[in-house]
């Protein structure tokens, strides 16, 4: 009898290593977040170092292979203009349709077609249901760029460059404000939010490492073309965190109206319109 449970035991630890090891495998091929389900693992206390190097490994070949340069085609005017402007793409062909467009009621394209011939970029005129096809039938405002990718960058992990002091400096009028978003998934979520924040000045944006929307062309339309002037880069947050903290940073985030503080935690509550930034800080949204 007892040899029977061991036996049994041993069957269901084999199911549950090979279960693992299988979801691994199965979800970074998905682009899905291994993290939290090394997270559940290890609260289930059935985890153990190989299967923790082996998702950060797929997490790693996950995010290198992200940033391979791969084209993709964004639309609309102020998306592209700023694509141009900010020249932090490679750009393969602007498709245009030269019947509806309107260089005196819209000057931009004016300035996108003086741009194109400045970088030797080739331009076709092409019907509005083939600039439909390229960007998936999307509101694409008479043109379509075709280019690379964008790509979230990694933030240094010393953060030298980044101290407190250097921050200071650099902003003489107000401390240095820093919006970390966690988890961001939806792509119009995320532009507005770029676009909200090119708008205030917010110094810099962090996103989440594996769990956050990538930079797409849908994202950059619902920026506003916010997305194309403005670098996002990506870190481990929990480590950011842990390290601002140290250097003296106010974490900041956003709690229902009904949020009642824990005794055994230091916080402090406040309306938004009251709040006012003293020293460097971090937004969580």
């Amino acid at each position: 009898m007892f040899a029977a449970r061991v036996q049994l035991r041993k069957l269901v630890a084999y199911c549950c290593i090979r279960f693992y090891h299988t979801s691994l495998r199965v979800w970074s091929k998905r682009n899905l977040v291994p993290e939290r389900f090394l997270t559940l693992a290890e609260t289930s206390g059935f985890t153990n170092a190989s299967g923790k190097k082996i998702a950060k490994n797929y997490n790693k070949k996950r995010l290198e292979k992200s940033n391979i340069s791969k084209k993709e085609y964004i639309y609309g005017i102020s998306p592209c203009l700023t694509a141009l402007e900010a020249n932090r793409r490679k750009f393969y062909t602007i498709y245009f349709n030269d019947e509806s467009l309107n260089t005196k009621s819209r000057p931009q394209f004016k300035m996108i077609k003086t741009l194109s011939t400045q970088r030797n970029i080739p331009t076709k005129s092409v019907s509005r249901k083939r600039l439909d096809d390229l960007c998936g039938h999307r509101p694409h405002q008479n043109i379509v760029m075709k280019v690379g990718n964008l790509s979230l960058l990694p933030l240094k992990t010393d953060y030298e460059s980044d101290s407190t002091a250097s921050i200071l400096n650099a902003h003489k009028n107000r401390p240095a404000l820093w919006l970390i978003l966690q988890g961001i998934q939806d792509p119009m979520n995320m532009g507005a939010i770029l676009r909200t924040a090119v708008f205030l000045g917010v110094d810099k944006v962090v996103s989440s490492e594996y769990d956050s929307c990538a930079l797409t062309p849908a994202v950059s339309k619902a920026s506003a073309g916010a997305m194309e002037a403005l670098p996002v880069y990506s870190t481990n947050i929990k480590e950011l965190l842990k390290r601002k903290r140290e250097e003296d940073y106010e974490i900041l985030g956003t709690v229902s109206p009904h949020f009642v503080p824990q005794e055994n935690r230091s916080s402090i509550v406040t309306v938004s319109n009251e709040l006012k930034l003293e020293k460097p800080s971090l937004l969580v949204l």
